[in-house]
């Protein structure tokens, strides 16, 4: 075990949680071990960084926020939650 696991490894929850929102103030190893102890602990994974463009674009068309979130794992939760026909526009 690297001592940058080691660091994380003796984190709270909460630390780590916090930690998993906010991945890119972190190195690459700093992200990676932060990766591996919520997964190691079953804390929710923040999703990785979308590098494709979005396979249709939002011109004409208009986007309306319906939550907001500090963190990445909650936006994921959040953005399925959006894909329920109950937002379709009436």
């Amino acid at each position: 075990m690297s001592k940058v696991e080691e660091i994380w490894r003796r984190k709270s929850d909460d630390e780590v949680a916090k930690a998993g929102g906010c991945l890119s103030d972190y190195t690459e190893e700093g992200q990676a071990a932060i990766r591996a102890e919520l997964r190691r602990r079953g804390l929710p994974e923040p999703p990785l960084a979308r590098t494709t463009p979005a396979k249709e674009p939002l011109m004409g068309k208009r986007a309306v926020t319906i939550a907001e979130s500090r963190y990445p794992h909650e936006a994921h939760v959040l953005r399925r939650a959006g894909t329920s026909p109950a937002l379709e526009p009436h």
